[in-house]
């Protein structure tokens, strides 16, 4: 009997350890759980987000969508500078037609009442200062249309020929209005003119290098 009790005790302590040790298992693996930190999940779900998209340039469009970007940009930057130079216009027409507008009469050899003055001469200085607006707008708008017109015919192209090009451009369209004769010489000119500011076009420039050196006393 002795012997049959204690075989039973050492299954049954047996039995007891597995349960113990399968208890303990099961808190260690929640205390674990708890015990990870609000920065460990958010760089786990970091880790699970797919590969952000390659950035695409204007190069690796197709011919549709280099169209559509293109002229969409042409469009854009034409009518920025349109509207900056047609502003820069107004200004400076207000700033000259200012001093006629307050000295200058409309007709010294007729008086008349000091309103009806006023509001010849307000409409006289915006005459002026909306001429000045138009020619600065489309200067401005020619110039900025033409520089990115040839950028975008060009792929994308940025150096000294754009801005040759785009002057050239701006030349001929300036002298539309006298003959393609015009239009050519006005082309060679501000192209030219830009050429030469530029310092022509495939010079190697060096740059000077300046190198201190301590100062001799004598």
């Amino acid at each position: 009997r002795s012997r049959r009790y204690s075989r039973h005790s050492s299954s049954v302590r047996e039995q007891n350890n597995v349960i113990l040790a399968s208890l303990v298992s099961r808190k260690s693996n929640k205390s674990s759980n708890k015990d990870e930190s609000p920065s460990n999940k958010v760089r786990q779900q970091e880790a699970a987000k797919p590969e952000d998209f390659p950035e695409l340039s204007y190069r690796d469009l197709g011919p549709i969508g280099k169209t559509i970007a293109g002229v969409t940009e042409i469009v854009f930057a034409t009518a920025m500078e349109y509207a900056t130079g047609f502003f820069t216009g107004i200004m400076f027409g207000t700033l000259v037609g200012l001093p006629g507008f307050l000295f200058r009469p409309m007709d010294p050899a007729v008086r008349q009442s000091l309103s009806v003055e006023m509001k010849n001469r307000f409409v006289r200085m915006n005459s002026r200062s909306m001429s000045w607006a138009k020619n600065f707008g489309s200067i401005s708008a020619a110039f900025g249309g033409f520089g990115v017109a040839v950028k975008v015919l060009r792929n994308g192209e940025e150096d000294v020929w754009n801005q040759i090009f785009s002057s050239a451009a701006a030349g001929a369209f300036f002298a539309r209005k006298e003959g393609p004769r015009a239009m050519l010489q006005g082309a060679i000119l501000y192209g030219g003119l830009i050429y030469l500011v530029s310092g022509g076009v495939g010079k190697n420039r060096q740059l000077q290098e300046y190198t201190e050196r301590p100062v001799t006393t004598f």
